[in-house]
């Protein structure tokens, strides 16, 4: 019997690049690196739950960004489908996704007047 190569293509999903970035990132990696240094402290201030994301927790999302620019959300329902969703927010809050780690995801969104800005990056 000769060798039959597989019948579909197998993507490992413990791979680093598909569990920790979401795939919608156009952040540089020096500038991503210290986003992620700055955000280690923070504590996740949004929390998807059994009700998904809604349209209340996204404007929740917008404000927060708006005042911090940098901030964490907790997925603790939901966590197969992180990424569709950590894709789905940084859309529709016009952010960046910086890093998904684990349950936990990074968003960056920076303040569009300068004397506002928090988060030198």
């Amino acid at each position: 019997m000769g060798y039959a190569p597989p019948t579909s293509l197998q993507i490992n999903p413990y791979t680093p690049s598909l569990i920790n970035h979401p795939t919608n990132m156009t952040i540089p990696g020096p500038k991503r690196r210290k986003l992620k240094a700055q955000a280690h402290h923070l504590n996740p201030i949004v929390q998807i739950g059994k009700d998904g994301v809604t349209p209340a927790q996204l404007e929740t999302i917008r404000r927060h960004l708006e005042h911090h620019e940098l901030i964490k959300i907790k997925f603790i329902e939901h966590k197969q489908q992180r990424r569709e969703l950590s894709t789905l927010i940084a859309e529709k809050t016009s952010s960046e996704a910086v890093e998904l780690i684990g349950n936990t995801l990074i968003l960056y969104q920076q303040n569009p007047d300068p004397a506002k800005r928090k988060i030198e990056a």
